[in-house]
């Protein structure tokens, strides 16, 4: 299986319209000279507002960062803890003007989704730069036919009305 390196992104995808296209950012502790690798990761979620609690901890990844879960991490130290990139692991969520995507990867993105047939998808998209065209820098990773719409996004005005004016387009697939 090919590795690309990058950052993890979700582009969720509504009959053959983007939505939104977020950035999942990785769990990453701060260390501050007093408190443990474990009590940190305890209180991720209490420090990052608007996170949920880090549920998969990986300590062969901690222990690759050079660090045990009963370790003191020195002040303003910060590692990454899981490689788990998911909103239910304590990921934090960025949404992404999509007027910065490279117009090749929206055309990916859209034929993708016109490919499987789906009328609501999420495409986890793997690249350096979203500004970059896919055949440069990028890989899929795997597409979601239930791609968690979260109410967080559409919270946000601009990708409101993109849903909502995506739910009266008619239906391409059955």
């Amino acid at each position: 299986e090919e590795q690309e390196s990058g950052e993890k992104y979700r582009i969720v995808i509504l009959n053959e319209k983007i939505i939104y296209i977020r950035h999942d950012l990785k769990p990453v502790i701060k260390g501050d000279g007093n408190s443990s690798v474990k009590q940190l990761i305890k209180n991720y979620h209490i420090v990052n507002k608007n996170v949920n609690k880090i549920k998969n901890i990986d300590e062969d990844f901690i222990l690759q960062r050079g660090y045990k879960l009963d370790d003191i991490l020195e002040k303003n130290k910060e590692i990454q803890i899981t490689n788990n990139l998911s909103e239910i692991n304590g990921s934090k969520l960025n949404n992404i003007n999509i007027d910065t995507i490279h117009p090749d990867n929206i055309r990916m993105f859209k034929e993708i989704n016109k490919i499987l047939t789906f009328n609501l998808c999420g495409i986890d998209y793997i690249t350096k730069d979203l500004s970059i065209p896919y055949y440069n820098s990028g890989k899929i990773i795997e597409v979601n036919v239930t791609p968690g719409i979260t109410v967080k996004f559409l919270e946000k005005k601009s990708v409101a009305n993109r849903f909502i004016d995506a739910l009266f387009l008619p239906k391409k697939y059955s």
